[in-house]
C-alpha cells in the first residue's frame, strides 16, 4: 500500500460513503499528490483491493456496492469487527445488522 492508497483511505474514513464517480475523483486527487507512485490511471477496483489487503487485520474494508433501487454504485468504508465495542457504536439491532450483512 502506497501513500496515495493511504490518502484515499483517509478520505473514505471521513466521507463514509460516496457515489463511485465521486470516489474516482477522490482517487484521482489523492494520486495527484503522489505522482511518482503512478496510480492515477489504475482502475478503481484493483486500487480498492490493494487498500483492503492492508485493512483486513484492522477489521475495516472499502467496498463497492450497488443500490438495488437505483442501480447506482457506491463506495463505502465499513467496519467488519463483530465485537462489543463496534456493537455499541450503532443504533441498529442485532436483527437489523444481520439483515444488512446478508443484503451486502
Amino acid at each position: 500500500m502506497q501513500d496515495c492508497h493511504r490518502a484515499f483511505t483517509q478520505s473514505m474514513m471521513k466521507e463514509q460513503f460516496v457515489k463511485v464517480e465521486k470516489a474516482q475523483d477522490l482517487k484521482q486527487q489523492c494520486c495527484q499528490q503522489f505522482p511518482s507512485q503512478n496510480q492515477g490511471r489504475a482502475p478503481l477496483e484493483p486500487f480498492v483491493q490493494t487498500i483492503n489487503e492492508a485493512l483486513i487485520p484492522l477489521d475495516f474494508a472499502v467496498r463497492i456496492i450497488t443500490s438495488h433501487d437505483t442501480n447506482q454504485k457506491y463506495v463505502v468504508f465499513v467496519n467488519n469487527a463483530n465485537d462489543a465495542f463496534s456493537k455499541l457504536a450503532t443504533d441498529f439491532t442485532a436483527t437489523d445488522i444481520l439483515f444488512i450483512k446478508k443484503a451486502v
